[in-house]
This record gives C-alpha cells, structure tokens and sequence, in this order.
C-alpha cells in the first residue's frame, strides 16, 4: 500500500512539470534546411510556419511543425519531409528542416484512352481511342517551383502544347502566374450519347475537328492553406461539316470561337493531398464559356460548381472521409461537345465508370469508411541508390464506400440524344475497394462496386483517390 501511494505521489509530482514544459517559451535560434540540392531555400521558408527568432510555446512549437511539414510535403516536390527541434541550450532551439527531393525531369511516355477511364476502353479496346503522351517536364524548373511542361500526343488526340508556370512573381510570394497554349487536331470525335454511352463518329480522310487555344492564369495566395486562381483563355474550334450530319447540334457554328473566364477560391486543409486522413477542403469554381465578345462567339454556358470533402482518422487504423460534389449550370444554345455529364470531367460516382449521364445540374455524395491494413512503411528499391527515385514509401488501405447523385436532366441534350434515361433523377452505388498509396502522389485503387440503377456488380481499377 505504502509502495501505491508512493508511486502515485511520484506521478502527481510530474504532472505540474509536463504542463510547464507544454506552456514554457522556447525560442527558435535558427532554422537549417537540409537535403535541398536543387530547390531553392525561398520555397521551404514559404511553407514554414514559424521563423527564426520567434518566441513560442512548445505546444505551439509542435503543432507548426506538423502543419509545416504538411505544407511542404503537399508542395509535390519532396518523398520525404522531417522537422526535428535540436537543443543549444535550454529553451534555444535549431530547427533543422530534412528533405528528400523528388526527381524533377522528366521525359514522359504515357497512353490516355477516348473513354473517361480505363474500365470503359477495356471492354471494347478500341486501339483507334488510344492517344500516346510524350512529355518533356522540368516539375521544378531553375529550383523555384516553376513548371515547364512541353507536350506530344500521337494517335486519337493529336496535339502539341507547352505550359509554364511560375509560382512567385511578387516580393511577397503571394502571386503566381501561368500561360498554356496548344494546338490539336481529331480525326474521331465524340457526337453523342446513345444509352448513356459515348457515341464516337471516325473521318480517316480529313479531320473533324480542330481545336487552338491559349491562356493565361493568375494565382493568388495569401495565407499557408488559401488561394485562389482566375483565367481568361481564348479557344477556336474547326468542325467538319460531316460532324452535323451526324448530330446537327454539336456546335453552334462550324468555325466557333470562345473566349472562357474561370474563377476558383479554395481552402485547404489536408494533411496530404494526395491521399488525406486528416482534415478537410473546399472550393467554389465559377465558369463562363462565352462572352459574346467575338463574330463567331454564338454561344455560352454559365456554371457554379462547389467541392467540400472531409476527413477523419479516428486512431491509427480507421478513418472516415465524404465529400460533396454540387454544379449548377445553364447555356441558351445547344452545343454537345460543352455538355456535362455525371460520369466525365471528376463528376464521376463509383460504379457508374461505363456510363455518362447528361445532366444540367448535380450533387453527388460520396463515403468512405477506411481501415489501414499496411501502415506508411519505407523501403530502398535495389540497384537504385539514389534517393529521389530509390527511396520510396507505401501503405495500403482497404475501404467499404456508398455513394449517392441526385440531378436534373439537360433537356436540350434530350432533343438530339438518344438515350435510356433512369426512372428517377437519383443513383446509388456500394461496394468495396483496396487503395495503394505511394510517393510521387500515385494511388492506385482496386474496386468492386454495385451501381442500383442497373443492378450491376463491376471490377474497376482507378489511378487516384475516390475522395
């Protein structure tokens, strides 16, 4: 008894000294950036939520280093990102920053399908719908987080372009910039949906369609976890007349031009935006296709589009994510390659990969209840000693999803499309799925899903997270 209340007077002892230690100041003497050969220091500093010379708590001290190595991880231009506090003496603390750099040129060689997925092509594997990518990329140009990309397609979309951007052009980094413009040309287009499925019309002779564009984008960010972005990009598009003999109502106009604004405001609070356990993220995205400013410019579509998702860890294994996906949107022509469909463009719902629902305006609910089976582990691929590519990291993680839509019909597209419209204006899907997460933000996920609306059971394989 005697040896309990000991112990017990020992722990209570403590308990004042642990409080102190959490509320005691601590003050920052430097800060050291290390493993950074190729980036900038500017660019670390940026994502760091405390410099040097402050005075803070070392309960404050802690949670701005777990939010900074968020913010630097989520940069996309490190594997690895560790903050570890060195003492010099007491209350005086280095903060040594430790990063594994990415490898940032790259010549890419990819395969992109017609379809909107994978699944979709796999059933048909139509070889006249497959597009070889070739990218030359510095995803961290002269180390300041610039982006040059130059761009190929071969084969369903052929097409040339180059996009810049450069994240900081002011003092206070705080505003960033980029400009795109490419040129393509197809010689198989989508007309139509027929069944709630794309309906492809090929020209071998000439093509049928097109397409020039350029723009250039600004990019505000005050603050760690908001931003915002605002484009003003000009597009001319060249039809063939055969395209309206299939679907008089593809386009307005033959030769159309379009001058397009686009607007988004998000925050963003992710602990890792590649595949999230933590935290949360919003969005509102404002569209106008058209500003009857141009001869040719016979057309224009508005559209509000608002993303929320959300994310829960409730201990090391099981974690909770949703996310609300809402658009409205209305246009005073009938122009099918601007239509919208819950199926294309992210507005897709698990289960429902083979289809396309046309539709005016949407709100799709999304679950997951996620279980960790494979904790985030490192390991060194052989024969590979460099770390920005022989270093990596995995975890995998099972998960058990229903989803939900509710919509409105775009009955302009209902006048020249075909189609099996579902008996009411809502869809649902279940099923399960196994998530593969590693470094260079891939993930792939292997799902078996049910969609209601057709009583269908399904296998798909997608390259990102659902939510």
């Amino acid at each position: 008894m005697n040896k309990t209340f000991v112990f017990l007077f020992f722990i209570c002892l403590q308990i004042p000294a642990f409080l102190l230690s959490q509320t005691e100041t601590v003050k920052i003497q430097d800060i050291q950036l290390h493993g950074n050969k190729r980036t900038q220091d500017y660019i670390i500093f940026r994502e760091i939520q405390f410099k040097k010379g402050d005075s803070l708590s070392a309960a404050e001290l802690n949670e701005k280093i777990i939010k900074s190595e968020q913010n630097i991880q989520n940069t996309s231009l490190f594997n690895f990102v560790n903050i570890q506090t060195d003492t010099i003496v007491e209350n005086i603390y280095t903060i040594r920053v430790n990063v594994t750099e990415r490898w940032y040129i790259w010549p890419f060689a990819m395969v992109k399908t017609a379809e909107n997925n994978f699944n979709t092509w796999w059933i048909d594997k139509n070889y006249n719908h497959l597009t070889l990518m070739l990218l030359l990329a510095d995803l961290n140009f002269r180390g300041s987080r610039e982006q040059l990309i130059l761009k190929a397609n071969f084969g369903y979309d052929q097409s040339f372009g180059i996009t810049y951007s450069i994240p900081y052009i002011n003092k206070r980094q705080t505003l960033g910039t980029m400009f795109d413009a490419s040129w393509s040309k197809y010689h198989e287009v989508n007309i139509g949906i027929v069944d709630l499925k794309n309906t492809f019309y090929r020209l071998s002779s000439s093509p049928l369609a097109e397409i020039m564009n350029g723009g250039i984008s600004f990019i505000y960010r005050p603050t760690y976890r908001a931003s915002g972005q605002f484009s003003v990009s000009y597009n001319q598009f060249n039809f063939n007349d055969s395209i309206f003999a299939k679907n008089p109502f593809y386009a307005p106009l033959n030769k159309t031009q379009i001058l397009n604004f686009y607007s988004k405001i998000k925050i963003d609070f992710r602990d890792n935006k590649s595949y999230p356990l933590n935290g949360f993220y919003a969005d509102l995205i404002f569209t106008q296709t058209g500003l009857n400013f141009l001869p040719a410019e016979k057309f224009y579509k508005t559209s509000v589009q608002s993303n929320m998702r959300f994310y829960k860890a409730f201990n090391q294994r099981i974690h909770y994510a949703c996310g609300i996906n809402a658009l409205s949107s209305f246009r005073d022509a009938k122009a099918e390659f601007l239509g919208t469909e819950i199926g294309g463009n992210n507005n897709d719902i698990r289960g429902y990969e083979y289809y396309n629902i046309p539709v005016k305006n949407f709100v799709i609910l999304k679950n997951n209840i996620g279980f960790t089976l494979v904790k985030k582990r490192t390991k060194r691929l052989p024969l590979i000693k460099s770390d920005n590519i022989g270093l990596f990291h995995y975890a995998i993680y099972l998960n058990a999803f229903f989803d939900a839509a509710i919509f409105s019909e775009d009955n302009r597209r209902n006048v020249f499309i075909q189609m099996t419209k579902p008996q009411n204006d809502r869809i649902y899907s279940a099923g399960i799925g196994l998530d593969f997460v590693t470094y260079y933000d891939m993930v792939f996920r292997f799902e078996m899903s049910h969609n209601f609306l057709f009583n269908q059971w399904g296998f798909f394989v997608n390259l990102k997270a659902s939510i």
